[in-house]
């Protein structure tokens, strides 16, 4: 069995690898902006895996269900821009400024899910990124209110902003798997599995949700940072529920718990770029509900994702549809 699992892996890394290729050479063929907004898309989809890859190891490993993991989002974002619009600092203190505010916020929700469980923790989360969006809104000082901030920055190549959001992609991948094979991650999973169990075992299922909550807020936190520095801007848009739930389906479509999850389903983020690009932005809360349709299905009949899927048999399971209509064809 162990070995079935290795060569799937294999071969999914493979195909990784024969797909990233392409992917890695956009910017050679960037000429006159040709490539800038397919570059623009691989930006977005990697920004996502970094995300999503975040909140797999608080909900895919810890079995903490976030639905306001944009909270720490906007955190890194509004601390990269207010340092640098408010305090003339440097973007690196203000994405390190990002992340000590949303580790003390990370810190914060461990503690909240040693007290709430399931639904109740969930819920929690909601209201976290309730009280942060009014936040936003009602401290223009600090964020400037609805309009947000504008982050003044010089002129960088979209190739840089290309490859680090590649970069952090990985990074956080890598980050996953590691984690899951150490024993660390072990903990997080008996956790999820079963807290009574693991608290009889002698886990401190406080000490290790905390640790689990203040990672993942520190992942996203950086994430938003970048988001901001690229496009300039953050407003309170960031801590809309939209952007958290699509963070929760593409994991939940890709897999759930798996590093290969985040990276499938972020994909699906493509199909909203390109309705917000060819239709306008109005249009593109209709990606939204193409979302949840696949996310739909996904429930119903592939609980486990797109990892759980193999490719060769369905294809096969396709063709094999296909053959009474060919057998029609013929007797006609």
């Amino acid at each position: 069995m162990q070995k079935v699992k290795i060569k799937n892996s294999s071969s999914r890394s493979m195909a990784l690898g024969l797909f990233m290729m392409p992917v890695l050479a956009l910017p050679i063929f960037n000429r006159n902006g040709v490539m800038m907004l397919s570059m623009h898309y691989v930006i977005m989809i990697a920004v996502y895996i970094a995300m999503a890859q975040s909140w797999n190891i608080l909900s895919g490993l810890t079995g903490m269900f976030s639905l306001g993991h944009s909270t720490f989002y906007a955190i890194g974002g509004y601390a990269l821009a207010s340092g640098i619009y408010l305090f003339k600092l440097s973007p690196a203190v203000g994405v390190l400024i990002g992340i000590i505010l949303s580790a003390v916020f990370g810190f914060v929700l461990g503690i909240i899910s040693s007290r709430l469980t399931g639904f109740f923790f969930t819920m929690s989360t909601i209201a976290l990124s309730q009280v942060a969006r009014t936040f936003a809104l009602q401290m223009p000082d600090i964020t400037n209110g609805v309009n947000g901030i504008s982050i003044m920055r010089p002129p960088i190549p979209c190739t840089v902003f290309f490859y680090t959001a590649i970069g952090l992609a990985m990074i956080s991948t890598g980050f996953f798997v590691w984690m899951r094979r150490s024993r660390m991650g072990s903990l997080f999973v008996s956790i999820r599995e079963n807290t009574q169990l693991a608290r009889s075992l002698g886990v401190n299922i406080v000490k290790y949700k905390t640790i689990a909550s203040v990672i993942a807020s520190v992942m996203a936190s950086v994430t938003g940072s970048f988001i901001a520095y690229y496009i300039q801007v953050v407003d309170p848009s960031y801590l809309n529920s939209s952007i958290a739930n699509k963070i929760v389906m593409v994991t939940i479509i890709g897999g759930v718990g798996n590093a290969w999850g985040p990276v499938f389903g972020s994909v699906l983020i493509l199909l909203e770029e390109v309705i917000r690009g060819t239709m306008g932005s109005n249009y593109a809360p209709l990606a939204t509900a193409l979302y949840g349709v696949i996310l739909i299905f996904f429930i119903l009949f592939k609980s486990d994702g797109i990892v759980s899927m193999n490719l060769k048999s369905s294809i096969s399971l396709a063709l094999k549809a296909l053959k009474p209509f060919e057998n029609t064809r013929k007797g006609d």
